[in-house]
C-alpha cells in the first residue's frame, strides 16, 4: 500500500513558516483549542504578560481575564 503525503508535507511546511514568522513577531500571538487551552503562544505575548511560553502552554486563556468584572 502506498500513501501520498504531499498534502501533509505542504501543511507541515506552512506550519513551520507560520511559527518562524510568529516567533519573531513584535505582535502577541496565541492559539487555543476549543476549550480555551493554549496550544501555541509566542515569546512577545508571553513576555508582555510576565510569563514564559513554556509555562503558558496548556493553561486556559481565562488566566488573562480580569476577575473584577
Amino acid at each position: 500500500m502506498l500513501a501520498d503525503f504531499t498534502g501533509q508535507k505542504l501543511a507541515e511546511a506552512e506550519i513551520r513558516k507560520f511559527k518562524t514568522i510568529s516567533d519573531k513577531s513584535m505582535i502577541g500571538n496565541a492559539i487555543a483549542d476549543l476549550e480555551g487551552d493554549i496550544i501555541y503562544i509566542n515569546d512577545y505575548f508571553a513576555g508582555i504578560h510576565g510569563y514564559s511560553p513554556e509555562w503558558l502552554i496548556g493553561k486556559n486563556l481565562s488566566i488573562f481575564h480580569n476577575q473584577k468584572h
